[in-house]
């Protein structure tokens, strides 16, 4: 069967669809949208190796060549690329962004062993929609700052300095607001170093995600979230603020152990974050984010690492698509083999296969 595809130009509207969406090649081989929507969903949302669905296809009475199955995914992840800009245009519109990055082992070609580089993941939760992103495994300020230019709202992320230099940036409209959950965190990993200490500054914590836990549990609306956080949680940050203060002058605290770290990082992300009284929409920490990563994480437990740059970059296009479709409650296979599929429309964008505006 041929399958006549849509072809975009980069604004992501449509041009006249003359060439097909999925590769000659690909019809010689009897491979079709479903079958790809399936080898990608089973690999990327359900963390299963391609040597592991070849085993699979073996068991099936079909036989396909490990770089036959490699090129099939190349091409397809390279074909999603329009979509994958078109979502990152979206998130980038919304007004509150959740940000992490995390550790991705990517094999670098020239030195011949696997390195330790960084993936991004920026988070709308508005809009439910999730965008990946790889620059060459780097870290530094530069990416973030270039993934987010032009932006001027609020974003919410742990104190990493790149981020914090972002939102302290007098000539850059970007509010920075911090996590609690990393200032907690904190607090645990010093425990054993000062129990006594810890569990003073993770009683007053808890007591603030229980007032968090409660305000979603009865479903109150931004407005009211924000009103009952004056009333009830600013008495808190206030109590904990006077706390810090008067642990950090206690002497017998050194400023190197792991709860003087704890203490001066708390100190430091105070200010960033009491934004959450601006907006009861806010959260009080990005772990929306993390959940979002936390997909990759798995993924490199069970394929170990990426093959190079080009193979890390695909990765965040497809992770792109997949956490999307999780946010919105979307049937990843579903949806990708209706995109592979679905016949073209004249005047279609990318806008109309966006993971929290497709309709089946």
């Amino acid at each position: 069967m041929i399958y006549d595809r849509r072809i975009y130009a980069k604004d992501g509207h449509l041009i006249m669809p003359r060439l097909p969406y999925i590769p000659e090649e690909f019809y010689r081989r009897h491979a079709d949208p479903s079958l790809m929507a399936g080898i990608l969903t089973n690999k990327y949302l359900y963390h299963l190796p391609i040597h592991r669905q070849l085993k699979m296809f073996v068991n099936a009475g079909a036989k396909i060549a490990r770089s036959t199955l490699y090129d099939w995914c190349c091409t397809v992840i390279d074909a999603l690329e329009g979509l994958y800009h078109s979502i990152k245009t979206e998130v980038l519109k919304g007004d509150y962004l959740n940000i992490d990055e995390t550790t991705v082992p990517v094999i670098d070609e020239d030195a011949r062993h696997v390195k330790k580089e960084y993936m991004w993941g920026l988070v709308d939760t508005r809009n439910k929609l999730t965008f990946f992103a790889y620059e060459e495994g780097s870290r530094s300020r530069k990416v973030i700052s270039s993934i987010l230019e032009g932006y001027i709202c609020t974003i919410q992320t742990d104190g990493y300095s790149a981020y914090k230099s972002i939102g302290e940036d007098d000539n850059n409209k970007i509010r920075r607001l911090s996590c609690l959950s990393h200032v907690r965190r904190k607090f645990l990993e010093s425990r054993d170093n000062d129990r006594e200490t810890s569990d003073k500054a993770l009683h007053i914590i808890d007591k603030i995600y229980r007032l968090e836990k409660f305000f979603r549990k009865r479903k109150f609306s931004s407005d009211e979230i924000r009103k009952y956080r004056i009333c009830f949680t600013v008495p808190l940050f206030r109590k904990f603020r006077s706390w810090l203060e008067t642990s950090m002058a206690n002497p017998k605290i050194l400023d190197e152990s792991l709860i003087g770290k704890a203490l001066s990082y708390a100190y430091r992300e105070f200010k960033a974050l009491t934004l959450i009284f601006d907006d009861g929409y806010f959260k009080a920490d990005n772990n929306v984010a993390e959940r979002a990563m936390r997909s990759c994480k798995l993924g490199m437990n069970n394929y170990l690492f990426f093959g190079n740059h080009e193979s890390a970059r695909r990765g965040a296009i497809i992770y792109t698509i997949i956490e999307s479709c999780k946010l919105n409650g979307i049937n990843v296979f579903e949806y990708l083999t209706d995109v592979f599929s679905r016949e073209p429309q004249p005047g279609e964008t990318y806008r109309m296969f966006l993971p929290n505006k497709w309709r089946r």
